[in-house]
């Protein structure tokens, strides 16, 4: 299977030092370190309380252009903190491509952190009224500060559900799952492409594990990575219903967030599955034992109640 997480464009400790006290002099001497690298982005710690992006990929290029445009927009309308750029990078001759820096946020992603079910269970309402807010912004206005549409088709089942089938398939024949059939089982419960109904929202895009922050008690510290925002499916979000929230917290969940329809529950849960297994093969391919699991956790608590 093609890797889309492959590196493109190379970025070393050295060069991000470089273009950093260049385009940032007040940030000079500047302290870079490498602290790792997502599907898209290389990242660095710069003085300790500075995390800078760099796009490892040319959709990362892409994305990091739509979060620059939208996130200012969006950073203001809610109440939970987000990774919002407050140094933006512009492309030179070292580096032909847009960077940006941002405040470190509390907390860490879920995989470092292993959240018990009850934690799960017990802030399942702070990430709905985080949903709730972000679900909430007029899409006329979000297309206004530059907001584009799904262009890469996260609700198209057409390309989805053979793509869904294949990342079974091969977490199986690495020996990361079992058994496929229940996976498998959700199809079944999918409307067609030409069947799907919803109010398209404001949407973060990518909401899985590694795109929230939590704190040592669960509580919902701060959401980063915000490269997928679009005008979309809500379910692409909803997604965290089911991936993170254990099924004895969806109920308070939803008393928050707002009733979800049958329809877009069923979306909500294949996606939840969709992108855990697709990190479930990336972290087995980087041997991140940490994201391992926690891919495991969110495809088994997505299943639960199926």
């Amino acid at each position: 299977m093609s890797r889309q997480w492959s590196e493109e464009i190379s970025v070393s400790t050295e060069l991000a030092h470089q273009l950093i006290e260049r385009q940032f002099p007040q940030l000079a001497p500047a302290a870079v370190e490498r602290v790792g690298q997502g599907w898209d982005n290389h990242v660095f710690l710069v003085n300790g309380h500075l995390v800078f992006r760099f796009p490892r990929r040319a959709l990362g290029v892409m994305c990091l252009e739509e979060e620059l445009r939208c996130l200012p927009q969006i950073a203001k309308r809610l109440s939970v903190p987000v990774s919002n750029p407050l140094f933006i990078g512009v492309a030179s001759e070292p580096y032909p491509h847009p960077f940006a820096g941002y405040e470190r946020l509390p907390g860490n992603p879920v995989h470092e952190c292993a959240p018990t079910r009850s934690m799960r269970s017990q802030h399942a309402a702070e990430f709905a009224a985080f949903l709730r807010k972000l679900h909430d912004i007029p899409t006329e206005e979000a297309k206004r500060f530059g907001a584009s549409s799904d262009v890469i088709g996260r609700m198209n089942l057409a390309k989805r559900i053979p793509q869904f089938q294949d990342y079974a398939h091969e977490a199986r024949e690495q020996g990361l799952i079992q058994d496929v059939a229940p996976l498998l089982r959700l199809v079944e419960t999918l409307p067609t492409s030409a069947d799907i109904e919803h109010r398209a929202r404001l949407v973060h895009g990518d909401l899985n594990f590694r795109n929230f922050l939590i704190d040592g008690e669960g509580r919902l510290q701060g959401v980063i990575d915000w490269g997928d925002v679009h005008v979309g499916h809500p379910a692409v979000d909803l997604a965290i219903m089911y991936s993170y929230v254990p099924q004895e917290g969806r109920a308070l969940f939803q008393s928050v967030y707002g009733e979800v329809d049958d329809q877009t529950r069923a979306l909500a849960r294949f996606r939840a599955v969709h992108t855990s297994l697709y990190i479930l093969i990336y972290g087995n391919d980087i041997q991140d034992e940490a994201q391992v699991r926690e891919a495991r956790k969110s495809i088994e608590l997505a299943l639960e109640g199926e």
